[in-house]
């Protein structure tokens, strides 16, 4: 299995909504009770960066999206989505992997948040991020990087 990316483009926004939806609909159901379409439609919208964010692609399959962003005092991993059909297979965690040896790499922490009824949290934690905060919905999750 080869995981590589590509940078998104406007005709990759169906796929990329679709992989929105499809990776946070249980979640949000568990979370919220209930999946309002124009609601998730709204948020895919805000947070849809073509040219910034990413295809995630493995052996060249389109599989998933991811949006990291550079900040001053970090890396943040704003979105890792991942269609269901390839989540548990390793793949979130090779990614992870990267995001981290490219934070210890620029000497940030990485930092993250996560629905609080998100599974992905258990993933987060296998691989040394620790909880730093939260909001009424998410979990904030940092690696912080030891001088």
């Amino acid at each position: 299995m080869h995981i590589s990316y590509r940078p998104t483009e406007e005709a990759d926004r169906e796929f990329a909504k679709n992989v929105h939806h499809c990776s946070y609909r249980n979640v949000v159901e568990r979370q919220f009770g209930s999946w309002d379409e124009a609601v998730q439609n709204r948020f895919f919208t805000e947070g849809w960066k073509p040219g910034i964010s990413q295809i995630i692609l493995v052996d060249s399959k389109p599989i998933g999206s991811l949006l990291v962003e550079y900040h001053d005092d970090c890396l943040k991993l704003v979105e890792m989505q991942i269609l269901p059909e390839y989540q548990s297979q390793g793949i979130g965690s090779e990614i992870l992997r990267q995001q981290i040896a490219l934070a210890k790499s620029e000497r940030l922490p990485l930092r993250l948040q996560v629905l609080k009824e998100n599974k992905a949290q258990e993933l987060y934690l296998r691989h040394g991020l620790v909880k730093s905060g939260e909001t009424d919905t998410h979990i904030l999750m940092e690696l912080v990087l030891k001088s």
